[in-house]
């Protein structure tokens, strides 16, 4: 009897919750769209643009269909809210395919390569960092070499290029 009460008590506690939220569904879209841009940004992959085109696909189908047949409430609302929840997550995976840049893959360690030294970035002084703009680079096709190299110097070679 008191799981039934607790229960009843949860419910009665989230209708009232919900009802004082009606008409401020546009206060929530920002935090709903927030939300799917962090939860985007915590994967620890890159996810493909099916994984994340097809559940935005479907969200947007199920408000069509409540649109159409007419189902108002906190459902309607809750489907709007994932609606911008999956705006978020495309608007990040957007933005990553915007700023893709080619990698050097780690199979190969030295490359020779001619450049022009774009800026000195000195986090510490044992290890210095140089910002690279390539003009060539063996081993890389023209395609695939990047258009800034961050290089990392071995402690003590910054003298001998000085």
């Amino acid at each position: 009897m008191r799981l039934k009460s607790a229960i009843l008590f949860i419910k009665n506690r989230t209708v009232d919750a919900l009802s004082l939220q009606a008409g401020r569904l546009f206060l929530w879209l920002p935090v709903a769209m927030g939300c799917g841009a962090a939860a985007y940004l915590s994967l620890l992959f890159e996810p493909s643009w099916l994984w994340v085109g097809l559940p935005s696909l479907a969200i947007v189908a199920a408000l069509s269909v409540m649109r159409r047949f007419n189902l108002a409430g906190y459902l309607l609302n809750f489907v709007v809210l994932l609606c911008a929840f999956a705006l978020g997550v495309m608007v990040c995976k957007l933005r990553t395919e915007h700023v893709r840049a080619p990698v050097l893959g780690s199979e190969i360690s030295t490359y020779t390569l001619t450049a022009y030294v774009v800026d000195i970035v000195s986090p510490s002084e044992d290890q210095p960092r140089l910002l690279l703009a390539p003009i060539s680079l063996r081993g890389v096709r023209p395609e695939a070499t990047p258009l800034r190299l961050r290089v990392t110097l071995k402690p003590g070679t910054v003298e001998a290029i000085a």
